[in-house]
């Protein structure tokens, strides 16, 4: 497993920009310098080193506490903005208070969704069901305040921008 100390000798972070980049020269195609990881099919900066798979994320995390994280919250859903103001160590329960705005979402606000059969908005927060509305608006009112009341994360349902529309710092 990746040490403190490994991690240090291997790889140099650059809290400014959020990037990790290689101090070694890990294999004959990879440069010192060169940033650490790519995407992988969730999003994320992932690589491989020791026979492992790893996320950048986690490393990042790692060379800045010391300790592996139980799971990592990329604050503002940007998978790849790895600045440790954007990291925060959570469980898993507490990850699911700050997710995106799924993008198969039709009311414009995770946890309501409209009932042809009764014509009404359906609340939920998480498997909670909280009520009916006739009016979207009240819906959604009722929705922020349960986000409130069970401590979900003010970021909780803000639009994620997809993979292939986000701009790169280069």
């Amino acid at each position: 497993m990746l040490t403190f100390k490994k991690a240090h000798e291997t790889f140099f972070y650059d809290p400014v920009e959020g990037v990790l980049t290689w101090k070694i020269k890990p294999n004959p195609k990879i440069c010192i310098g060169t940033k650490v990881g790519g995407y992988t099919g969730r999003g994320y900066l992932g690589f491989g080193f020791q026979n492992k798979k790893m996320y950048v994320h986690r490393v990042v995390w790692l060379m800045a506490h010391g300790s592996w994280p139980v799971q990592i919250d990329h604050v503002d859903h940007d998978k790849t903005n790895n600045r440790l103001e954007n990291l925060r160590s959570v469980t898993a329960s507490l990850n699911n208070k700050n997710r995106p705005l799924n993008l198969n979402n039709k009311s414009g606000m995770p946890g309501v969704c409209w009932n042809k059969a009764n014509e009404t908005w359906v609340i939920r927060i998480g498997t909670r069901y909280l009520c009916c509305k006739k009016d979207k608006f009240e819906a959604c009112c009722e929705r922020k305040k349960a986000e409130i009341k069970y401590n979900y994360h003010v970021n909780t349902g803000k639009v994620q921008i997809p993979d292939g529309e986000k701009k790169t710092k280069e």
